[in-house]
C-alpha cells in the first residue's frame, strides 16, 4: 500500500516581529524616503529562516500492514520545528520544502560475546500522513525528499511551522539520519538554507533502544558497535541541532563506567 504523503503543515500564526524596533531606530526620516513606487524603490519580500529545532514529538493516526492483514493504529512522528520571517516589501511565497538525508545509520542492539541484534522479526509497512518519508538506512546518499506546496507569508511578519518526518517501515532499533533542510522561495533558483539536525527515528524505537543502550553501559557490557560513540559524533559536529534523544544516548555512552 502506497504511503501517503500529505502536507499537513501546523501553523501556530504569527510572532512578534523581534526586528520591529531595531527596524525603526534604522529607519531614517520619511522624507528622506521618495514616494511609493518612486525611482530607485524597488520592492521584494525577503524570506529568511530565524531558528529551526527538533519539536516534540507528535502521534499521528497510521494503517499498519503486515503478513496478518492490516490494523489502524498511531506512531510517533520527529517533527521539526522552523520560525521563518519576511523582511521584505512583498508577500513572500514559499513553493518548496527540501530534506536532504546526508547520514543514515542503523543502530543495533549487541554486546560482546555473542554481538546478536534484538530484532523482532521483519518490518511492518506504516501508511502515515508524514510531510517528509525518510528512507531506510541502505539507500544511496545523499537522497532528498521534495515538498512542493504554496505557502504566504505577510512582509514584516515572522510564523512557526512544523513539518513531521517518519519512516514507512516500523523498525525495531532506531536508525541515526543527518539531515539537511532548504526552502525555495517563489521560483528563485537559490535555496534558503534552514540549517541541519540529526536525530534517531522512529521515535516509538528510541525510548526502547536508550533504556537498552543504558542498561548496557551500567553493565559495563561491550557494545557490538565499538564505534557508536564517535559515530553519533560525527553526526552531531554535522548538524546545527541534535534532538534529546540523540543527546540522552551521547551522555549514555560518554559516562565513565562505575
Amino acid at each position: 500500500m502506497a504511503v501517503v504523503l500529505a502536507f499537513v503543515t501546523v501553523f501556530f500564526g504569527w510572532i512578534p516581529n523581534p526586528f520591529e524596533d531595531e527596524s525603526s531606530a534604522a529607519s531614517p526620516s520619511p522624507a528622506a524616503h521618495p514616494p511609493a513606487g518612486g525611482a530607485g524603490q524597488v520592492k521584494k519580500p525577503g524570506l529568511e529562516v530565524l531558528s529551526q529545532t527538533l519539536a516534540v514529538p507528535a502521534r499521528l493516526s497510521a494503517k499498519f500492514h503486515d503478513e496478518e492483514g492490516s490494523r489502524d493504529g498511531t506512531v510517533l512522528a520527529t517533527r521539526l520545528l522552523l520560525t521563518l520571517r519576511n523582511r521584505g516589501d512583498l508577500e513572500a511565497v514559499v513553493t518548496e520544502f527540501r530534506f536532504t538525508v546526508v547520514a543514515a545509520r542503523a543502530l543495533t542492539r549487541g554486546t560482546e560475546p555473542n554481538c546478536l541484534p534484538v530484532t523482532g522479526g521483519g518490518p511492518t509497512e506504516i501508511t502515515a500522513e508524514y510531510d517528509a518519508v525518510l528512507p531506510n538506512p541502505d539507500v544511496q546518499l545523499p537522497k532528498t525528499i521534495v515538498l512542493k506546496d504554496s505557502y504566504s507569508l505577510e512582509a514584516g511578519k515572522a510564523e512557526r511551522v512544523i513539518l513531521s518526518l517518519g519512516l514507512k517501515d516500523e523498525r525495531y532499533d532506531p536508525v541515526l539520519y543527518v539531515v539537511r533542510v532548504e526552502l525555495r522561495e517563489g521560483r528563485q533558483k537559490t535555496f534558503i538554507s534552514a540549517g541541519s539536525v540529526a536525530f534517531l527515528a522512529p521515535v516509538d524505537a528510541t525510548s526502547d533502544f536508550l533504556l537498552w543502550a543504558g542498561a548496557a553501559v551500567d553493565r559495563k557490557s561491550v557494545l557490538c558497535d565499538p564505534d557508536l560513540p564517535d559515530r553519533i559524533d560525527r553526526a552531531m559536529s554535522q548538524a546545527d541541532d541534535a534532538s534529546p534523544q540523540l543527546r540522552q544516548l551521547m551522555n549514555f555512552l560518554s559516562r565513565p563506567s562505575r
